[in-house]
């Protein structure tokens, strides 16, 4: 605990060897809804959790949302540079079809 009384940090550690992802993304979300919990009851205190893992679910987050939102707004773009590359509207609908595809998934 630090001098001013109103930070501390905990460690722990979970032996995660073999474990899948759809499991580890679940301990993390038990975990910080039960850190929110906790902050709910201490206001003073503030709980955040972190570690590798956590950050690389949260990069991932972050990434997803930040390609869905550029590739929305370049989509009118790049729908044009391929009917004038190809030069025909009718002719971009397979590849147009495939790259929105690709977006959603």
């Amino acid at each position: 605990v630090d001098p001013a009384q109103d930070c501390m940090l905990l460690f722990v550690e979970s032996n995660i060897n073999g474990a899948s992802t759809a499991t580890l993304d679940g301990f993390i979300d038990d975990i910080k809804d039960a850190l929110s919990n906790i902050n709910k009851g201490y206001p003073e205190y503030n709980l955040v959790l972190t570690g590798g893992i956590t950050i690389f679910q949260q990069d991932m987050q972050v990434i997803a949302s930040d390609i869905t939102s550029k590739d929305m707004v370049m989509m009118p773009l790049i729908f044009c540079i391929m009917i004038y590359m190809i030069g025909s509207w009718k002719l971009v609908a397979l590849p147009g079809a495939s790259l929105g595809f690709t977006i959603v998934i």
